[in-house]
């Protein structure tokens, strides 16, 4: 069952050793229980924030700061590898265990595409919300994948090449919104954006750096500083002072020669 419904939810629903082979095995996990129902599951599976994070509107300066910094190639050329994932839940997130931060990206964005056209054509619910698999979509087309070098790095790190099939109108229902609010993942971008603004420690001395670079220790070095340079001053005034002694004594008793 936690297999099917692995496949079901586009998420890892089982162990490493019982969910299927695609999914990664140090993924997040959550099983679905016989006394859960379907739609319970999407809600503990997906939840969302309880007001919008990032909004589309054409007059918010917040979201469009976000799209110009968080296309995939710029993710790229500030230090980030990407990893292709087939669990909904890892979208987006960062892995911090390897030598370069990695951006999981889920990317079987066609399948979602039939979700959604399977909800239109036909009035049936989607296995998964319509709002969560229409925001996926936004984030993969509108977002990430948006510039001329997204082929490039679609090819590169071997994501799924309808990726560059950017239209999705013919998924979307009348009652669907046209301004998407990023209740899903609006957080996580966030935390790209914030991680790309002021990057964590990756690396020993860099942890060790940022340990030392905090206000106090800013502080005491600058204290440290100003009584260094006073201590200098003042041997710099006494060996001044010592000098014009000695230039008065040899003014006052000139030394004759024999």
């Amino acid at each position: 069952m936690n297999i099917a419904a692995s496949i079901m939810f586009l998420t890892n629903c089982g162990t490493s050793r019982d969910c299927a082979d695609f999914f990664e095995e140090d993924g997040p996990s959550i099983s679905w229980r016989s006394d859960v129902t379907a739609t319970a599951f999407t809600f503990e599976a997906f939840p969302h924030a309880s007001s919008s994070f990032i909004t589309g509107r054409p007059r918010d300066t917040r979201f469009f700061d976000l799209l110009r910094f968080l296309a995939a190639s710029k993710l790229v050329k500030a230090g980030f590898s990407l990893e292709p994932t087939d669990d909904l839940r890892s979208h987006l997130t960062i892995d911090y265990s390897g030598r370069i931060k990695t951006i999981r990206i889920f990317h079987c964005s066609a399948v979602l595409k039939e979700m959604l056209l399977a909800g239109r054509s036909h009035g049936t619910r989607c296995l998964i919300p319509r709002l969560l698999a229409l925001e996926v979509l936004d984030t993969l087309h509108n977002i990430l994948f948006r510039d001329d070098r997204s082929e490039a790095l679609i090819q590169k790190y071997g994501f799924d090449s309808d990726l560059l099939r950017h239209d999705v109108s013919q998924c979307r229902r009348g009652d669907d919104p046209r301004e998407l609010e990023h209740l899903y993942f609006g957080t996580r971008l966030r935390e790209i954006y914030d991680e790309l603004q002021n990057p964590t420690p990756h690396r020993e001395w860099e942890s060790w750096l940022e340990r030392k670079s905090g206000g106090r220790y800013m502080l005491m070095a600058t204290m440290i500083g100003v009584f260094i340079a006073v201590i200098i001053g003042i041997l710099g005034l006494g060996i001044s002072g010592f000098q014009a002694y000695v230039s008065y004594q040899q003014w006052k008793h000139p030394v004759k020669g024999a």
